[in-house]
């Protein structure tokens, strides 16, 4: 039997398969519409944006899967809408796979001192199909010219991604990780599950990342499980955001506590320059689940660690560097950066974390430098009166 002409209709199939399935890449150049370029996608394609400034809001339909590659974050502005975001998609009821890559962007979030609230990409309710999602190498920026409080931008709105838990191996379906945060809301991603946020750096983010817990808190629902790891939260001021006291890093629970909360890790970040760097918010009458936070480095903080809440419960925060070597205070023993009561403090480090970012020695000088100045003209206004 001669079996070539079997053998060449079985590879005619496999070039066939292989060419409908090879990504393809759209080009989007100024001008052109990045919409338009999503709308004749297919799932799997590229979308490629030139250097260049763009100003749309780009709806996202589930289930075409895209990869969006702009030409760098110092070549590519992508304005959002007053009110509006870069990018959005709702994934609210699909049971299929998702899959979004976003590399290569400056987002501006919110471009006029005088125009409402804004936010990057928001990509959320992925609660009943498997969701990959990769955000890297953007940078997020918003108008802070005005110092106006009531309006105020938002990078990433990440909320409600239930279905992204870990692979064999411990990887999270939802990394997040090279960006630079310099909007005033930071990144939103309450009511997930198992983001990876790594090697970003958010600066004057009051609230850069926000996890709520509570929405909807019954049971068949997990939240949590996710790893914050080596990046710098620096210059998180109150005053930039409209609620006053806004930490770095915010973790409230407010729900009914039914759902499966699971234990988060917070490790190996700088903490520097923030009137807060973190706040637990207990609120709910329930189990708390086993939260750490080490090998982290706080220098010059209002507040290191928070704890608070009706049902406030003890967290596990040893083996940090609280800025001076004999521990935080002023409930700790030491000089360094304050935490609060339900914080355990134990086998604190006498030194800077190895490994671990710290402040320029010129940055660390000129905010020594500006405390002194504070603590003189405060001594000096006591001394007239």
């Amino acid at each position: 039997m001669n079996k070539l002409p079997i053998l060449l209709a079985v590879s005619a199939m496999i070039v066939a398969i292989g060419g409908a399935t090879q990504a393809a890449t759209v080009y989007v150049n100024p001008g052109d519409s990045i919409q338009a370029a999503v709308n004749g996608a297919i799932s799997g394609d590229i979308i490629n944006v030139s250097a260049g400034t763009y100003s749309e809001q780009v709806t996202l339909t589930a289930g075409k899967n895209l990869t969006f590659v702009g030409a760098g974050r110092d070549l590519v502005t992508w304005i959002a809408p007053a009110g509006g975001q870069c990018i959005t998609g709702s994934m609210s009821g699909y049971t299929e796979s998702m899959y979004y890559d976003i590399s290569g962007f400056t987002f501006n979030t919110r471009s006029a001192a005088d125009s409402t609230w804004g936010a990057g990409i928001e990509i959320n309710r992925a609660s009943s199909g498997p969701l990959s999602l990769t955000i890297h190498d953007n940078r997020f920026i918003e108008d802070r010219a005005s110092g106006d409080g009531d309006h105020w931008g938002t990078s990433m709105l990440l909320c409600h991604n239930r279905y992204a838990v870990r692979d064999g191996s411990g990887n999270a379906a939802v990394s997040i990780y090279n960006n630079i945060d310099e909007t005033w809301g930071g990144m939103t991603i309450s009511n997930s599950q198992a983001y990876d946020i790594y090697d970003n750096v958010f600066d004057g983010c009051s609230d850069a990342i926000y996890n709520g817990h509570g929405c909807p808190d019954v049971a068949g629902q997990t939240f949590g499980d996710h790893h914050i790891y080596e990046n710098t939260f620096k210059n998180a001021i109150d005053d930039l955001h409209p609620s006053n006291g806004t930490p770095a890093i915010w973790w409230q629970y407010y729900g009914a506590g039914e759902g499966t909360h699971l234990a988060s890790l917070i490790e190996k970040n700088c903490f520097y320059n923030n009137d807060t760097a973190i706040e637990f918010v207990f609120d709910t009458d329930m189990t708390y689940p086993d939260h750490v936070l080490t090998d982290n480095n706080f220098i010059a903080n209002d507040m290191a660690v928070s704890v608070v809440g009706d049902f406030a419960s003890t967290v596990n925060a040893q083996g940090n560097w609280w800025g001076a070597a004999d521990g935080p205070g002023p409930v700790g023993p030491g000089s360094g950066n304050p935490i609060t009561t339900y914080v355990d403090y134990g086998g604190f480090a006498t030194a800077p974390i190895d490994g671990v970012a710290i402040p320029e020695p010129g940055t660390i000088a000129m905010l020594i430098f500006a405390g002194l100045t504070a603590l003189a003209a405060a001594w000096f206004r006591a001394k007239k009166k």
